[in-house]
Order: C-alpha cells, then structure tokens, then sequence
C-alpha cells in the first residue's frame, strides 16, 4: 500500500513502513514530498502525480525517476491503459506517457474551468483529488469539472460535453463526484445530478425520503449503495434511490470530517 503525506511517499508491506525520504532512492531529481495521484503499469512500476511532473517508481531498481509532462510541471496520472499512463493538470489538460518508448504525446485541453491549486488549504469547493479523470470500458477519458462534464473520445479523438444544455439553465456546481456502471453521479450544492453515458439521461435527487439531502460534500458507489457526506450527515442510498439509511442523522457533526469513501 503506497501513501503520501506532507513530506515523503511511504509504503506499507502488511510487517512495516518504509519512508522514501533519502537522497539515495531518487535518480538525479528532487525528493518527492507530496505525490497528486497514482497509476500502476503492467510491470508493477508506479507512477506518482507532483507539481514537478510524474515521479516513476522503478520497482526493479527500488528508485525514482522524474518525467516532466506538461509545461506547468503539475502531472497527475489517473490510468494506466494500452501501455500508456493518462495524465491531466489543473488546466485539465491531458498527456499520455508510454512506458515503454518514454514518450510523452499531448492530447488535448478539455473547455474546463481550471482547477485552483493541489494544496487542501488552498480550495474551497473545488478539491482537486473529487475531479481526478477516470476511463470507462469503451476508452472515453470523462472528467467532471466544477460546473460541467466533459468527455474525450480516444477512438475519434474528439471531446463532447453531453450535459451543456443542462449546465446552461441550471447553473451547478460540482463539489463531488464518482463513476458507477455508465453512471456519472456528481454531488452538488442542492443534491445529486446523475448522468447516464450509455442513455444520455440526467437524474436529479434533492430529495430522499423525507429529507434535503442539501450540500453533497464527498461521494462514492458500489454495485449496490451509493455512500455520500452531506448536511444531514453520513447517507446510504440504493442505486435507485428508493431506500435510505441515515447514518446517525441527530449527530451531523460526528462525520463532519469523513472526506473520501
């Protein structure tokens, strides 16, 4: 298990913590501090997003090596898929790096509002790390931005913004989101939007039983429940949305700092 903290990539082997911290595991770069991010390829290689590029941890050589991707430095990967690792930044720019050639191919920049920085002090509903770009099965790069979604065809190499209408009359804002069986399900400042890519149908849920679920903080779905943190505290909801189970609901505070699922 590999964790980043304020000053070091750690890694886990189930007996004990190793600390990446010493000149020694880093060829001709900086220590990485703050990783953005990971990918893994076939190869069990492991690539770490920063704001100096991608960090590739070469698992044979138990060093780092580092790969400027675009010309900001911040890289983020979020795939590893066709022996490329995905990247993006804050400009939702997106990059491929192939790890067997080395090369690195700029794909396009999605008509994103950029995001605000990577630093957690810096953000006010626009985290970064609950608007990582994901792959679906059929190859499409879709990324959700703070007011709107996009979508990359790497077949036709074109990108599509499926909700536009619904982004121009209503105005919303994405704080959270995750991906689910087709579905894009975005946490918002009044409910749920729900985005189907395989129908091409929006959903709105601003209710739940008998409550607002009002300010989608953070989200997350499996094959059964959707799980997010809202004003009414911890909420598990069935995929349709028919049953609910408020998590302590008289103690909405108790969660308050539950970010990820």
């Amino acid at each position: 298990m590999w964790l980043t903290g304020n000053d070091a990539l750690n890694r886990y082997d189930g007996r004990m913590v190793k600390v990446y911290n010493l000149d020694k595991y880093f060829l001709h770069c900086p220590n990485l501090q703050q990783g953005y991010g990971f990918a893994e390829d076939e190869e069990s290689n492991i690539y770490i997003g920063s704001t100096r590029g991608l960090y590739i941890y070469l698992r044979s050589q138990d060093k780092f090596a580092l790969q400027k991707i675009f010309n900001d430095a911040v890289a983020m990967p979020f795939a590893f898929r066709d022996g490329k690792v995905w990247c993006f930044n804050l400009k939702y720019q997106l990059a491929t790096y192939d790890v067997k050639t080395k090369k690195v191919h700029y794909i396009t920049q999605l008509a994103l509002d950029p995001l605000v920085s990577v630093h957690i002090y810096d953000l006010s509903e626009n985290i970064f790390y609950y608007h990582f770009p994901f792959i679906d099965n059929d190859g499409t790069v879709w990324v959700v931005g703070n007011n709107n979604i996009a979508g990359y065809n790497s077949q036709t190499k074109k990108a599509i913004y499926p909700i536009a209408e619904y982004v121009n009359k209503h105005k919303p804002v994405f704080i959270s989101s995750c991906y689910s069986y087709s579905k894009i399900i975005c946490g918002t400042k009044n409910g749920i939007v729900q985005y189907d890519t395989k129908t091409n149908t929006i959903v709105e849920v601003k209710l739940l039983g008998n409550k607002k679920t009002g300010v989608i903080k953070s989200i997350n779905a499996n094959k059964d429940f959707i799980v997010f943190n809202a004003d009414q505290g911890i909420t598990f909801t069935t995929k349709d949305y028919k049953r609910v189970k408020w998590l302590e609901a008289n103690r909405t505070d108790k969660y308050i700092r539950c970010y990820n699922f």
